[in-house]
């Protein structure tokens, strides 16, 4: 990334003959120790049209899914369900 983080449209499932593919568009992130995501919130025209051309210009984002795990799950603050990832084991 050329700058500190930007919007981006990510795979959190892949569809089957019966579910179609679930994406989640996040504030992405880029850390010293890899890529960081949360949810995206947009408070302004401005801020849908940066997403709309961050997300036009990279695409899908298959990073997080092909590097880990999502669940749909409850949030422990809250009583709102969000997508939570985990990333996979490194082995050396």
């Amino acid at each position: 990334m050329d700058k500190y983080w930007k919007y981006a449209m990510i795979l959190c499932r892949r569809g089957d003959f019966e579910e179609d593919p679930i994406h989640l568009l996040v504030e992405l992130y880029n850390l010293e120790h890899g890529p960081f995501f949360h949810e995206a919130r947009l408070s302004s025209p401005e801020e849908l049209e940066m997403a709309y051309k961050d997300v036009k210009s990279d695409g899908i984002n298959y990073w997080f899914y092909d590097n880990g795990k999502f669940k749909w799950d409850q949030r422990e603050d809250t009583n709102n369900f969000t997508w939570h990832w985990t990333p996979n084991e490194v082995t050396d």
